[in-house]
């Protein structure tokens, strides 16, 4: 132990040896010389074994533990301002983190509240060393018990602060107990009491009566009871508790937490707190405002250094520290109770059927849920679970000890929609391939979604997703369940056109809603015929898969020799003069082209469109060249390799298996 320590035990102990002199204790006059001669003994022992206990924290960065001292960073905690005694609620202020005399200077019994994660254990330890360190003449002496335990104490012990002696008394602390009693009634104790939430459900009540009548037995000593986010009817039944919420790290005490992670090289870190304060941290802000989670985003950037696109590792490692390895880190390897008695497995599978249902149902748009919308979705997720676990076990278990989703006022809420989109896709992708394939090819090109594209992003989302769990488990879910059967189902469709015709729906799309602008060389040639300002499902897929290989349209077009792409923009223009007596009706197999003229002072470089007959491109040689420039050619081409590449890999892993059935004379 350190001289700041040593030097803040004698001060801290004195200050309150002569605070009870002063004050005098209830006890005999031949007891004083016991009393004096145990009190510094007793005390710096449970003291030095605290801070040896506490001082030392693990993280999920790797395998040492580290100073709490040296890694703590203080957060804002938000509180309501009281204007009269009728608790009418003027606004919310905020305090910061940084003294335990910030929050004593407002309320002397504090009920500090937020997320797993969110730091409020270590917060608890830091008010423990740090009041010892800076003591004062008005500094209590400060007790910081794990309310865990309180599941293992003897059902027959009297009360909560026999149950705070029994503890300290693990920690070296042997003063006998009547000293002890007589030491709080003299209001000279701060007890730091973490974790409410972990005492189980069965001792929840006793506890709390036990608390309320503690602190009224003994109001001069300062209570700081801390607690995940709970369903009302819990802690906040006890009388005088003023709530404290944490809100997390701001994008400055995050870059600053990152800064004191010494034990990673400077340069990742220097890397890594330049990419939280340029976009990291606002595109992923619910999760760099926990510490813990901000500690494993680090831990993937640093092996891998795209952490922002691929998050599956992440969300899938983030689920088993929320369940087993934060709480596991803590004395005997404690994990939190679970009111369903789930396995991480059993949870994970409850959870992903509970994002799959509220994600896809709803195409993402619905962002809270009632309880009873809750319970409907639960209830069938129970049924065909075919399992015998209450909803409200499965809620408190999300909730409370899982923090995946929240409540706030009547509605539940996920806590990051990145939680809900991940594992709406890992449930997915858990199906049979079959059932995945009809998913698929039912939502983009059935009659009544292909229409609008208003719920794009939910399956892009989860395109991305699936390619990520594909590279994790070594697959090829996404082009043998997604691509290929989408493909096949176009292909066979008795309206199939071509893929120039189906892609080109999003070209016009795009061309539409850009103005004829902003680089027209990607929009050139596309189909006419279609609704102007709206591209279905199955266009966007299309681009979406083949439109990786875009190439500058104009760029290339100017590496045509000189009197080619003169006698190119001849043929067009006789399009443009001419081009009604091409035409039949109900055919829609025509071609815009996006030409771009020459270059004037007073207007500049413009561009219109033509429409000429796919049946005029294939058979005039220039004009075919100059397609086959085009990213619409490019994209078909892309398609036509594509689904090739994954037929053949089908065909060798078929190759490979019966192969191996052979050898085994299957």
């Amino acid at each position: 132990m350190n001289k700041v320590f040593d030097k803040g035990i004698d001060n801290l102990l004195d200050f309150n040896w002569k605070i009870l002199v002063k004050e005098g204790l209830k006890i005999a006059v031949d007891s004083w010389e016991k009393f004096d001669t145990n009190y510094n003994k007793n005390f710096k022992k449970y003291f030095e074994t605290s801070i040896e206990k506490y001082n030392k924290v693990p993280t999920v960065l790797n395998d040492d533990r580290q100073e709490l001292l040296s890694i703590y960073q203080e957060s804002y905690l938000e509180y309501k301002k009281i204007e009269d005694n009728n608790e009418h609620i003027v606004d919310k202020d905020r305090v910061l983190s940084s003294s335990v005399e910030n929050l004593l200077s407002i309320s002397n019994y504090c009920w500090i509240t937020g997320y797993g994660g969110i730091g409020k254990s270590t917060m608890l330890k830091y008010f423990f060393l740090t009041s010892i360190i800076n003591s004062s003449e008005k500094s209590k002496i400060p007790v910081y018990i794990e309310l865990r335990k309180y599941n293992y104490d003897p059902r027959e012990r009297r009360g909560l602060l026999k149950f705070i002696y029994e503890e300290m008394k693990v920690l070296n602390f042997d003063l006998e107990y009547k000293y002890f009693e007589n030491m709080v009634s003299k209001g000279r104790f701060l007890f730091l009491l973490d974790a409410f939430d972990e005492i189980n459900s069965s001792y929840m009540t006793k506890f709390l009566i036990e608390l309320d009548e503690c602190m009224t037995s003994n109001c001069d000593n300062s209570f700081i009871i801390s607690s995940r986010n709970m369903p009302k009817g819990n802690i906040d039944t006890v009388d005088g508790l003023k709530n404290f919420s944490t809100k997390g790290l701001t994008l400055e005490q995050a870059v600053s937490l990152i800064e004191k992670l010494k034990f990673y090289p400077n340069d990742l870190r220097n890397i890594f707190k330049e990419k939280l304060s340029e976009s990291l941290f606002l595109e992923y802000e619910s999760l760099a405002q926990n510490p813990i989670l901000l500690m494993l985003m680090l831990r993937t950037f640093a092996k891998n250094s795209n952490f922002p696109k691929e998050k599956s590792s992440f969300l899938l490692k983030v689920f088993i520290v929320l369940y087993e390895e934060h709480d596991g880190s803590k004395l005997g390897g404690f994990k939190r109770e679970l009111k369903t008695n789930c396995s991480e497995a059993e949870i994970r599978k409850l959870f992903s059927k509970f994002c799959y249902v509220t994600y896809f149902k709803y195409k993402g748009e619905k962002k809270e849920f009632s309880i009873s919308e809750i319970k409907d979705i639960l209830d069938k997720i129970i049924s065909s679970e075919k399992i015998d676990v209450d909803i409200s076990k499965i809620l408190y278990d999300f909730s409370v000890c899982l923090c995946l989703i929240y409540k706030e006022g009547e509605k539940y809420y996920f806590v990051h929609n990145i939680f809900q989109e991940f594992y709406a896709a890992y449930c997915l992708y858990g199906f049979k391939q079959e059932e995945q394939k009809k998913f698929f090819t039912k939502s983009l090109l059935d009659s009544k979604t292909e229409g609008r594209a208003y719920n794009w992003r939910v399956y892009l989302t989860t395109f991305e997703y699936y390619k990520e769990l594909d590279n994790i488990h070594k697959n090829r879910y996404f082009d043998e369940n997604v691509v290929l059967p989408i493909l096949e189902e176009i292909e066979t469709a008795p309206n199939f056109l071509g893929y120039e015709y189906e892609l080109s729906e999003f070209y016009y799309y795009k061309l539409i809603n850009n103005k004829y602008g902003n680089n027209p060389g990607t929009l050139v040639y596309f189909p006419f015929g279609f609704e102007l300002y709206n591209a279905k499902i199955k266009s966007r897929f299309l681009y979406y898969i083949s439109s990786d290989n875009e190439k500058e349209y104009f760029s290339e077009f100017d590496k045509l020799n000189t009197s080619d792409r003169g006698l190119f923009r001849k043929r067009v223009s006789y399009f443009w003069n001419n081009g009604g007596k091409f035409f039949e009706k109900n055919v829609r197999r025509e071609i815009f082209i996006v030409t771009r003229e020459e270059e004037n002072p007073e207007s500049g470089v413009e561009y219109r469109l033509v429409k000429i007959p796919t049946s005029e491109i294939v058979k005039d040689e220039l004009l075919n060249q100059v397609f086959k420039i085009a990213n619409l050619y490019r994209n078909i081409e892309k398609l036509s390799l594509y689904r090739n590449k994954i037929e053949n890999e089908k065909k060798e892993e078929q190759k490979e298996i019966d192969f191996l059935l052979g050898l085994v004379n299957y």
